[in-house]
């Protein structure tokens, strides 16, 4: 278990558990030990990575994000590292220039990996001329980027 441990004014240590994950669909708050399912397969990059807590949270994504069951996945209870210099630097630049495809700016919140996966499958599977230019831009940041691996 990951302990992070503060200083009071008093002196006085305080020791709080860290998360280091959270279930896609439930956003139940992962800690070092727990066991969870993660997704191994490469259809992206780790930070898209799909991770659950239960078979019964995996079932209810695959009943509507059907790109999902193509996905494999295998129980852990250790966080894998990852480089996530290159990660940030791609969320950055998402945030940045194609926020609408990563946040839910109505509900101010980010949209889960899964359905981001999904719209991206749904684009790219869309007639060419009828994306806008935004989406097409979209598709390529993702393509060059590798950062989906479906194809």
């Amino acid at each position: 278990m990951v302990l992070e441990t503060y200083k009071t004014e008093n002196t006085k240590e305080i020791e709080h558990n860290i998360p280091i994950s959270i279930c896609d669909y439930c956003s139940k708050y992962f800690y070092e030990g727990d066991y969870r399912l993660v997704q191994i397969s490469n259809e992206c990059i780790d930070l898209f990575k799909l991770e659950f807590c239960s078979i019964e949270c995996l079932q209810e994504v695959e009943k509507n994000y059907h790109i999902v069951r193509l996905f494999e996945f295998e129980k852990h209870n250790k966080k894998k590292l990852v480089d996530m210099v290159k990660e940030d630097d791609l969320m950055n630049i998402l945030v940045i220039n194609f926020v609408e495809f990563i946040i839910d700016i109505e509900n101010r919140k980010p949209i889960k990996s899964y359905e981001i996966i999904d719209n991206y499958f749904k684009l790219y599977n869309k007639n060419k001329d009828y994306l806008t230019d935004k989406e097409t831009k979209y598709i390529n940041f993702i393509r060059e980027n590798n950062i989906f691996n479906l194809f």
